[in-house]
């Protein structure tokens, strides 16, 4: 099982060991340890990524079966000290009446909503919210309001958010694995056939395909570290916390990580070229596995991992 580490130091010895003693556990332990480094990866970006804090989740706006003044009354965060609220509306327009309280006593503010995805900050401060009035109903689908704490940000983890974060990534990091590991075995197998070579044991060689993956392993740990320079990301609650619907919001947000992330030399070498890198590890260590397994001389060997690595790479591209 261990071989399939070793391949990372040790290639010729350890694939070589792979094809006499295939075993599965050595792929499993590479995608254990790959999902064990994308998550400590997604917890060192999302630390860096701050939200400005709502009072009151993104909400749709009450319809008039609610009653004759469309209200909101629960699942608001009290803010703790008085502060002045934001509010932001979408896809609505009219007056909001906010009700709470602060250290003086019972206040309410109205806000005159004019456009939508634009922030109105209130003039009182409020230590906590009550209630939420609208001057008109919403239709119940496409009309929301959110409400903050404007200047003030958290982290996605201060927040407890980190799940909503780290889960499509583990999910796509297992996906991946075993689709690229399902597509390159079988791309492999095609080209040695249809060069005339023989693959050997199957069974060796599909394992040794998974065990060539540990490459990965060094290749995002290595983009982890170039996470850690890139500077704090502070979203604005209306860009966040906006429904998917809100064009907006996206646009705004694609602005932001193209300012502060995208355009850093960090990121540029973690996103765009160290999928190459691992891309031409995995084509060298192929060139090894498929001169011992299948008995081709090492110019062969060259010539089918090339072909394969360039079809696996179309195909993924094009195709998946």
């Amino acid at each position: 099982m261990l071989e399939a580490l070793r391949i990372l130091y040790r290639p010729v010895r350890a694939i070589q060991g792979i094809l006499e003693e295939p075993d599965m556990k050595g792929p499993l332990l590479v995608l254990a340890l790959l999902m064990a480094v994308t998550a400590a990866t997604q917890v060192i970006v999302t630390s860096k990524i701050h939200l400005e804090t709502p009072v009151l989740d993104t909400t749709p706006i009450p319809t008039s079966d609610l009653g004759p003044t469309p209200n909101i009354t629960s699942g608001f965060r009290d803010p703790g000290e008085p502060r002045v609220l934001s509010v932001v509306a979408y896809n609505w327009t009219g007056t909001v009446t906010i009700h709470g309280a602060n250290d003086t006593g019972d206040v309410e503010e109205e806000l005159a909503v004019n456009e939508t995805y634009e922030e109105y900050r209130t003039r009182s401060a409020f230590k906590s919210v009550a209630n939420i009035t609208f001057s008109d109903a919403g239709d119940g689908s496409s009309q929301f309001v959110t409400v903050g704490l404007p200047g003030e940000f958290n982290s996605v983890i201060a927040m407890g958010m980190l799940r909503q974060f780290i889960v499509s990534p583990l999910l796509g990091t297992l996906t991946n694995f075993f689709l690229g590991w399902v597509v390159y075995g079988g791309i492999l197998l095609v080209v040695i056939k249809a060069l005339r070579g023989e693959a050997g044991s199957l069974g060796a060689l599909f394992t040794a395909v998974g065990c060539t993956f540990a490459s990965l392993l060094v290749i995002s740990l290595v983009y982890a570290l170039l996470t850690l320079p890139l500077p704090t990301m502070r979203l604005p609650l209306r860009a966040w916390a906006a429904p998917g619907t809100e064009g907006r919001a996206h646009e705004e947000m694609s602005g932001l990580f193209q300012e502060k992330w995208y355009s850093t030399l960090p990121y540029r070498l973690g996103a765009y070229y160290l999928p190459y890198g691992v891309n031409l590890w995995i084509a060298a260590l192929s060139i090894i596995m498929i001169h011992f397994s299948c008995g081709v001389s090492w110019r062969k060997a060259v010539v089918i991992s090339a072909v394969a690595s360039l079809a696996n790479f179309f195909f993924r591209f094009y195709v998946i």
